[in-house]
């Protein structure tokens, strides 16, 4: 029999806290809170993830591709890698859709000279 993950401790009251008992944890968040939380952690850890490991792809993919390769193709290629990369970290965070569409945006804002 499968284990519940969230057990709601008022079936009645939406208001009540969610316990956790997955792995015998006893953390007790709102569920609103926690979301926000992770949200702002994922954010967090993005941008302190970001301007170095452009910097360490740009580098790579100037090393690898030839200079005939136009700019537009080179930042793609950047942008698949960097998403690949945090994939594949998942950056201390728990892995979302949205991942993939936040690197693009922060990748966006460093060529736009944010993380200078």
């Amino acid at each position: 029999m499968r284990r519940k993950k969230y057990q709601r401790s008022d079936q009645n009251n939406p208001e009540m806290e969610w316990r956790n008992f997955r792995a015998g944890e006893k953390e007790v968040a709102q569920p609103v809170v926690a979301k926000k939380r992770k949200r702002l952690l994922k954010k967090r850890a993005f941008e302190s993830i970001m301007p170095n490991l452009v910097e360490r792809i740009k580098l790579y993919t100037l090393q690898r591709m030839s200079e005939e390769m136009s700019q537009k193709k080179r930042e793609k290629y950047i942008a698949t890698r960097v998403t690949k990369r945090i994939r594949r970290k998942k950056c201390n965070v728990n892995s979302n859709v949205s991942q993939a569409e936040s690197t693009k945006h922060l990748l966006r804002r460093e060529s736009a000279g944010f993380y200078k």
